[in-house]
């Protein structure tokens, strides 16, 4: 873990177990910071202070294996979402835990399938304006009539106490898999949510969600050529209403989307309250180029609004 200042500078830097995967980590509220993830086959939560030196560290398992994987700060920690898998062959079953920044646990709760047949898997959770969450992600749900499984974006939202409020599994309306991977709540107190649609390789997916998480409009943005892959792994509004998303391009991948050259873009939307979504800038670049490209060469779906 390394902290930068505004210039880029390297302010410190610390080394921690090597057996560790960190799925995410977030500055709460003492100006600390959690990290979760997970060790071995146990979940695993890590509380550091602003100079990166180690506070409190917890591991804990339920049944076969279990894993966290994201976090939302709150007034006292934060609540962090993960997965346990009570039995290999069994589906895996969402936990949230809220933490104090002490490593006290104030609440914990389990969740099944959620709409789906084979149990969610979180991706990313945000505090919302009345003081519950929202969490995102995706579940796979089994086709009785075709006997195969599909995974599909997912989100749910509950109360301060982690209560179900209401839970929603969106279809696949581009033809093939589509994943969410990050969402804010908006200043209309609905929320704005990125990802990825599936139909060869990837396009990039922006959905506008009203406060209910019904969709209000979502938008494709995908390459001229069928095999670059694109998707959008977080997304901010900010003051002025325009929406801010970061992703990854993939340049041509010869076999896979594994393979071709990864590139670094970000993708601006004008206020979305008064031009639904328009794009007004694309940019994706390198670390140490600027890649010629324009907007007109993306397909955006449907048409954007002048």
């Amino acid at each position: 873990v390394f902290k930068i200042d505004m210039n880029g500078n390297v302010l410190w830097m610390k080394t921690y177990n090597s057996f560790i995967e960190v799925s995410d980590m977030q500055k709460i509220v003492d100006n600390g910071f959690m990290l979760v993830g997970k060790t071995g086959l146990k979940a695993w939560i890590m509380k550091i202070d602003q100079d990166g030196n180690i506070e409190w560290e917890k591991s804990f398992k339920y049944g076969a294996s279990s894993m966290l994987m994201t976090i939302a700060p709150n007034e006292v920690g934060g609540v962090v979402a993960g997965q346990i898998f009570m039995d290999p062959s069994m589906p895996p079953i969402l936990i949230l835990i809220n933490f104090a920044y002490n490593g006290q646990i104030i609440w914990q709760k389990q969740y099944s399938y959620l709409g789906g047949n084979e149990g969610p898997e979180p991706l990313d959770i945000i505090r919302t304006t009345d003081a519950g969450y929202v969490v995102l992600g995706r579940n796979t749900v089994f086709d009785t009539l075709t006997f195969s499984t599909s995974m599909k974006p997912w989100i749910m939202k509950i109360d301060y106490y982690g209560n179900l409020l209401w839970t929603k599994l969106y279809d696949n309306t581009w033809g093939g898999i589509e994943f969410f991977y990050s969402i804010q709540q908006t200043q209309d107190k609905g929320y704005i949510a990125s990802g990825e649609a599936v139909v060869q390789y990837g396009s990039a997916w922006i959905v506008k969600l009203d406060h209910s998480g019904n969709i209000v409009w979502e938008k494709i943005l995908s390459d001229p050529n069928p095999e670059d892959v694109r998707g959008l792994w977080d997304i901010k509004e900010l003051p002025n209403g325009e929406i801010h998303a970061i992703g990854t391009y993939v340049d041509n991948p010869p076999v896979s989307p594994s393979g071709g050259i990864h590139y670094v873009w970000e993708v601006k939307l004008a206020d979305p309250r008064s031009s639904i979504g328009c794009l007004v800038e694309v940019s994706p670049q390198t670390l140490i180029q600027q890649i010629s490209f324009d907007v007109s060469d993306l397909n955006i779906t449907p048409e954007p609004l002048s």
